[in-house]
């Protein structure tokens, strides 16, 4: 993303040999690019790999790490005028950090959420515990764990259904 808003703010070129030279010129200024995006990105839970990220509050969280990280940026550019970064490549980078990781986090979702296959489980207890429990895994957001059956001692709930399961 720094190169690419370099080539589009500045016209600089775009290619590995530019790549190379932004390390060796910005070694500074790029370690805290990437320190302040992956801490924003990790505060804001972007790396659970347990959210779905086709649901537009994700997507949101996705932009408003970025967002807050190009804030960030700016103040310690500001901070350390040595690393100064104009507001137009500021602006192209956070543009294009958001736009990848927004496609990047979508596709993976669209991919690996769908593959998930829940495994069918037994709750033991048909009490308020395994009431509890059974609610709780079917209200998760992508559960890997589906309830197909309660497990009793109590003879007198054999044979009768809670909450649409079966009670053995």
């Amino acid at each position: 993303a720094i190169n690419l808003s370099n080539t589009i703010r500045l016209g600089h070129d775009f290619n590995l040999q530019a790549i190379i030279r932004t390390w060796d010129i910005r070694t500074g200024a790029t370690f805290f690019v990437l320190l302040v995006h992956l801490s924003f990105l990790y505060v804001f839970e972007c790396y659970s790999t347990e959210l779905d990220y086709r649901r537009a509050l994700n997507i949101v969280r996705v932009g408003l790490s970025v967002v807050l990280s190009a804030l960030a940026l700016s103040v310690i550019y500001f901070l350390l005028p040595n690393w100064a970064i104009g507001r137009g490549v500021l602006t192209v980078h956070t543009l294009a950090v958001m736009l990848g990781l927004t496609v990047w986090r979508f596709i993976y979702s669209a991919v690996v959420v769908r593959s998930r296959v829940p495994r069918t489980a037994a709750v033991v207890g048909a009490g308020p515990g395994g009431l509890l429990l059974a609610e709780t895994l079917a209200a998760s957001e992508n559960p890997e764990l589906q309830v197909s059956v309660f497990i009793d001692l109590r003879e007198e709930l054999a044979g009768t259904r809670l909450a649409g399961l079966p009670v053995v």
